[in-house]
């Protein structure tokens, strides 16, 4: 039953054709123009390549204070290691014109920098072909890493020095992630919200977040597939079956890289962003039902939720109580988006899209740096 359950609720998920791979075309500051990237066009030499990626939508005085920091990041870490920097700007195609001149006058104000290569796709809000478009473009075998800063977090410079250096030591990291600090925007239910999702966690088997990731490049060398929008949701379902016999994990969160993100927004916004990320959950459940959903299930997303899962009691037992309480409030609703999928996939009437649930103003204010 659980096993027909799950064909349905992945039938119940088809993309439309219209969100195909979008073209990426990098600046080439040799020839001072645009060119558009072939697969294995485009040599990379160095040893890790680290990706910002933002929409023409955001670009404003706060993101440009989260590219100077990313900027900051890659020059401390090229000190250790050669660092390429690609900067991916996100554009409809109707405002590529307006893309590109915004792209130009970025390129020469930050004239000075090194080691950066600036990017135009036309999509917005679909990281994942932005990652895609990059990683068809390394061909060289010197490039053994690539990582992503989404434009919304706050971190230290060390942040990418620290990264490269725990996946370089030790080669059965296959993923590094940033150890995320959630910060409660000024709503009532965001504040509910990051209490809930703090007591909910199991750090032990947390997976690295795609707001700060580092993945391994051969490991990822096909991209992420075209069904999924979830970058961080793939990369953990994919790295599930690497597990070893012994439990070790492919995956690592740094203890000492830090980055902070603010959680939550006004009740309508924040319904619909849990409602993204339950479909992908779903969706992620039911492709993987026999290569890596057990494990998910019940060591990270419903750990604690007793007798089906193991009772948490790693913070006592009244901590754990309540983690069991919550657990199953998460559950009932994530049952209500599994079976809107299963459904859709009996009346062959598939979910065409998940569609991104951005919050309003979702960066930090400059005045909160």
């Amino acid at each position: 039953m659980l096993e027909l359950l799950c064909r349905l609720a992945s039938r119940g998920y088809k993309k439309s054709s219209r969100h195909s791979d979008e073209s990426l075309e990098l600046y080439d500051a040799g020839l001072g123009n645009w060119r558009e990237v072939e697969s294995k066009s485009t040599e990379f030499y160095t040893k890790s390549v680290w990706l910002f990626i933002t929409t023409i939508y955001r670009i404003n005085q706060d993101v440009k204070k989260r590219f100077e920091r990313f900027m900051s990041s890659v020059t401390l870490a090229s000190e250790q290691d050669d660092v390429t920097a690609v900067f991916i700007l996100q554009s409809p195609r109707d405002k590529n014109s307006n893309a590109k001149s915004l792209i130009e006058n970025w390129i020469h104000e930050y004239a000075t920098l090194e080691n950066i290569v600036f990017g135009l796709v036309d999509n917005i809000g679909r990281k994942v072909s932005s990652i895609n478009g990059v990683l068809k473009t390394l061909t060289s075998q010197s490039v053994l890493c690539i990582g992503w800063l989404d434009d919304d977090i706050l971190f230290q410079p060390e942040l990418i020095s620290q990264m490269n250096g725990k996946f370089f030591s030790n080669e059965n990291y296959l993923a590094i992630g940033a150890t995320k600090q959630a910060i409660a925007r000024k709503y009532r239910w965001a504040r509910l919200l990051t209490h809930a999702k703090a007591a909910m966690s199991t750090p032990v088997t947390k997976y690295p977040s795609g707001c700060a990731i580092l993945i391994d490049r051969k490991r990822f060398i096909d991209g992420i597939p075209n069904r999924y929008d979830s970058d961080d949701d793939y990369i953990c379902f994919e790295l599930i079956s690497d597990i070893r016999g012994n439990g070790q994990l492919p995956w690592h969160i740094n203890s000492e890289t830090v980055c902070i993100h603010l959680v939550g927004g006004p009740f309508g916004q924040s319904k619909k962003r849990i409602r993204r990320s339950l479909l992908w959950m779903s969706i992620f459940l039911a492709d993987y039902k026999t290569k890596g959903s057990g494990f998910y299930f019940t060591q990270i997303a419903f750990f604690g939720m007793w007798p089906i899962t193991k009772f948490d009691r790693s913070n006592g037992t009244t901590r754990g109580i309540q983690k069991m309480i919550l657990k199953y409030i998460y559950f009932v609703w994530f049952c209500r988006f599994f079976f809107e999928l299963v459904i859709r996939g009996l009346i062959s009437r598939p979910l065409e899209t998940v569609d991104w649930a951005a919050y309003n103003n979702p960066t930090f204010g400059v005045e909160d740096e």
